[in-house]
């Protein structure tokens, strides 16, 4: 039985999926729950972090997800609750990334230059260096095999991007060259002080291979927090689960919150078998959490279908209709958008409309979700020597776009400023500025011979040495 079939059975389902949410909340690290879709897994930890006593508290606890969006959700939960108290020291709530970085990485690392930790290499637009092709260091995936020491990094050649293939195949640099140039730009680039997750996984686990730097590293953290609670486990990569097994047998108290059926970042490296493993260690019991206050009995009978193994359909627990599902099979195209329904052969849009003209499901009904923006150029989508019209265009859409974000407005408006101004200055190249142009001072290199009284860019005469030129 997936849902309840009259008030009796409501009441017994509701309350069988409450007992089940209060005993995750209150189970002793470690601990694994792994928990269904639309189980509450964030309502689940928030609360269990509610339960923390008001008085002041020489330990906190760690709330540690993967998005920030899971993140600022917990966040906000808190501060509704009255609980400022607890989004901060000595409490955590943050990104893993963000986490290895602030308490394995960061106090290892020198006061100068100072460390950063960037979202991805394309944030600096850094080069790789040394080759005949200009291609973006974020462009190169890294992979990472924490089961030697130190740790084995490599470029998952296999994972680049098509642009990206076709500009190494046309490259006069071997695959061996271009991986050194790479690891030496990129080498280049943490001596200035940056870093990305993968550089701070590399030396998180650096450090806590090293004696002594483990040492430094773990008593802080055994002192600090009472538990550690990472959500969404199933995301962890091979690094990740060597990083969190370590701090295991440190004695650092740990809490596993996810479902291995929602593992989908197997791209970059996450192993549901291996998290397995590790959550047997944790707790030999799992406390699981198998009911689904989102979705109906249809869709959880439906979802069962699409697992491995024999585990029986989730629970609904607040939903009791019948509304029935259908499956498109689809033949994904290697690139663009034109995919297919794979018994007709048709687009997947088509047979889609198709479909609910069938079943007289009005258009108003007809609800299509889709990656916002996966269609536009975004940074991370940059296409190397993208040409000014495309990068301008990009700007444009982004800027009449009303859902827009910050970060993308504030992108659009440096590329629509950048080539606007190059367009106007460099192009155009009036023979001398005007008096809208907000001129600027400029020293001119210094030299033994007097300056000259007159600026050789621009008729303009200088005072003093000191040249108004006026370009920008």
């Amino acid at each position: 039985m997936t849902g309840p079939t009259g008030p009796g059975e409501t009441t017994s389902v509701l309350d069988d999926a409450k007992a089940q949410q209060q005993a995750a909340m209150a189970v002793s690290a470690p601990a694994f729950v792994p928990a269904c879709p639309g189980a509450g897994k964030t309502h689940v930890i928030t609360s269990r972090h509610l339960q923390s006593p008001r008085r002041l508290l020489r330990q906190g606890r760690a709330l540690i997800s993967f998005t920030r969006v899971a993140r600022d959700q917990m966040i906000r939960r808190c501060r509704q609750a009255g609980r400022a108290d607890l989004v901060q020291a000595p409490h955590f709530i943050g990104t893993l990334d963000s986490f290895l970085w602030e308490f394995l990485v960061k106090p290892r690392r020198a006061a100068e230059p100072v460390p950063r930790l960037l979202e991805s290499w394309a944030g600096i637009k850094a080069t790789v260096e040394g080759v005949d092709r200009e291609v973006s260091l974020h462009r190169f995936p890294m992979t990472l095999d924490p089961s030697q020491s130190p740790a084995r990094e490599a470029v998952a050649w296999d994972k680049l991007d098509y642009d990206t293939r076709q500009l190494i195949e046309a490259s006069t640099y071997s695959q061996q060259a271009w991986e050194d140039k790479i690891l030496a730009t990129r080498k280049s680039w943490c001596q200035q002080g940056y870093f990305t997750g993968h550089e701070a996984r590399v030396l998180a686990l650096w450090n806590l291979h090293n004696a002594e730097a483990a040492t430094g590293l773990l008593g802080p953290l055994r002192s600090r927090f009472a538990e550690v609670i990472v959500d969404e486990a199933q995301d962890c990569s091979a690094a990740d689960l060597a990083i969190l097994r370590l701090l295991h047998d440190a004695g650092l108290p740990l809490v596993l919150v996810g479902d291995p059926d929602q593992a989908i970042y197997a791209w970059r490296g996450a192993e549901p078998q291996a998290l397995g493993a590790f959550a047997a260690q944790l707790s030999p019991t799992p406390h699981r959490l198998t009911g689904n206050w989102r979705s109906s009995p249809v869709i959880c009978h439906l979802a069962s279908t699409l697992r491995t193994g024999q585990r029986p359909p989730d629970t609904s627990v607040v939903r009791d209709d019948d509304i029935p599902a259908l499956l498109l099979p689809t033949q994904f195209a290697p690139s663009g958008s034109r995919h297919l329904h794979a018994p007709t052969g048709t687009g997947i849009v088509d047979a889609f409309r198709a479909l609910a003209e069938e079943y007289a499901v009005p258009a108003e009904n007809c609800l299509v979700t889709a990656y916002k923006y996966a269609t536009l150029p975004g940074i991370t989508r940059e296409r190397p020597n993208t040409n000014t019209i495309t990068s301008l265009a990009w700007a444009r859409t982004v800027a009449h776009t009303p859902s827009a974000s910050g970060d993308d407005l504030a992108r659009a408006c440096a590329i629509a400023v950048r080539v606007l101004f190059g367009y106007w200055y460099h192009r155009a190249r009036p023979a001398a500025p005007t008096a809208s142009w907000p001129p600027t001072a400029c020293r001119p290199a210094r030299s033994t011979a007097r300056p000259s009284r007159s600026c050789t860019a621009c008729p303009r005469p200088t005072k003093n040495g000191v040249r108004k030129c006026g370009r920008p």
